[in-house]
């Protein structure tokens, strides 16, 4: 958490992991211990979901208002429109956490996966599409910050994802999907590996503290 600036909220967008949710996925006979069966099985997934309610509670100063007063609104819609159009998440609107129930635009993309493609990757790719220049490893966030720097699609090893087959949440699980996907790996080769995690850090930004100025 960052120090008092006398930061003023003027928002919030904010990436989250939804868990309890169940996928239908192709298996390429392939698996953890050995072959596994050919074909389509449930698989327990994460959804990414970025909601805009104000309920923050850790926060780190991104942008600073310099004297003479300007305004930060092109700042703030800039990142705004980025996440409204992030391809790798859900939209749950201003809802509270966990409220997503669908529909599903953007799975299989929107798959969570801590050490992949992750919140940490929204937040630097959202101050870089507004550019801001944001780097982790600053003082005020603490710990590791796991997460490739660029999106790629999430996986779940051996298996394969369809657009039209989204994820489902309690209940019975909707009908097994027919046959074989006309793209389903080669269950005589293991898939490719995927892509490197690359750890979101660089150089430390300049922080304050910086009197009689404007925060958000």
């Amino acid at each position: 958490m960052s120090p008092d600036f006398h930061a003023k909220n003027i928002g919030s967008v904010k990436l989250l992991q939804e868990t309890g949710w169940s996928a239908w996925a192709y298996n390429t006979g392939f698996g953890f211990g050995g072959l596994q069966r050919v074909g389509w099985h449930t698989v327990s997934v994460s959804i990414a979901v970025i909601y805009y309610n104000h309920d923050t509670s850790e926060h780190v100063v991104a942008l600073r208002q310099e004297l003479p007063p300007f305004s930060l609104r092109k700042d703030w819609d800039r990142i705004i429109a980025y996440a409204r159009s992030y391809p790798w998440a859900e939209q749950g609107g201003d809802a509270a956490k966990g409220s997503f129930n669908g529909p599903f635009v953007n799975w299989p993309k929107s798959m969570y996966k801590a050490w992949h493609t992750n919140s940490n990757t929204f937040v630097g790719n959202t101050l870089k599409a507004a550019n801001i220049n944001f780097a982790w490893g600053n003082p005020y966030i603490s710990g590791n910050h796991p997460g490739s720097t660029v999106p790629t699609q999430n996986w779940e090893a051996f298996d394969k994802f369809y657009a039209q087959y989204p994820p489902w949440k309690g209940g019975a699980a909707p009908p097994m999907p027919p046959g074989v996907p006309p793209d389903a790996p080669d269950q005589h080769a293991h898939p490719p590996a995927p892509p490197p995690s690359v750890p979101l850090d660089g150089p430390l930004p300049h922080f304050g503290p910086y009197p009689d100025e404007d925060y958000a």
